[in-house]
């Protein structure tokens, strides 16, 4: 299998590696249904993996990336992933559920890793999401949004380009869906 990447500059969200899991991995968490997610997003697809992190970050073999790159390999072994995503005019949206608790580590990633010509920040979270210490970044123009956040033994990563309004959305339906 191949990985996933975020953003044109291949920033890791979750994928798979060749190789996949164990067979007895537990299977990921159900993801937000295509009448979920906000209004007028379209071409909605989904996809299910299996394996651990792939890092594909802009070639960056710093220590600090190399480290954390093992960190969410280690994280994530044997984990199976759920992704959806869908598109609205030149805006996308993607929503994955990971049936292994890595938020710390995926987000260290965007911490420690040169993601080329882009830089994440890292962003506060609003009060009803802090008690899952989410992990949220905004890209260095703004528009492109990540989370990774840890519930209940699994992994909520939302990837949004455009309006902030569709990542807030989308990122509590999908923690909501996923603590149930």
């Amino acid at each position: 299998m191949r990985s996933t990447l975020i953003g044109a500059a291949s920033v890791l969200v979750i994928g798979a590696l060749a190789a996949p899991g164990p067979a007895s991995a537990a299977p990921p968490p159900a993801v937000l249904t295509a009448a979920d997610l906000p209004a007028g997003y379209t071409g909605y697809r989904t996809k299910v993996q299996s394996g651990e992190v792939a890092m594909v970050p802009s070639g960056d073999t710093s220590a600090r990336c190399l480290d954390a790159t093992a960190a969410a390999a280690t994280a994530t072994r044997g984990a199976q992933s759920r992704e959806a995503s869908a598109q609205r005019d030149r805006f996308t949206l993607m929503v994955a559920a990971l049936s292994a608790p890595a938020g710390a580590q995926l987000g260290d990633l965007l911490d420690r890793c040169s993601t080329g010509d882009r830089t994440f920040r890292p962003v506060a979270a609003p009060a009803d999401l802090a008690r899952f210490a989410p992990r949220l970044y905004w890209d260095s123009a703004g528009d492109e949004r990540v989370a990774y956040v840890t519930v209940r033994n699994a992994t909520v990563v939302v990837r949004t380009v455009g309006p902030a309004e569709p990542f807030w959305e989308t990122l509590r339906k999908q923690v909501a869906l996923t603590d149930r």
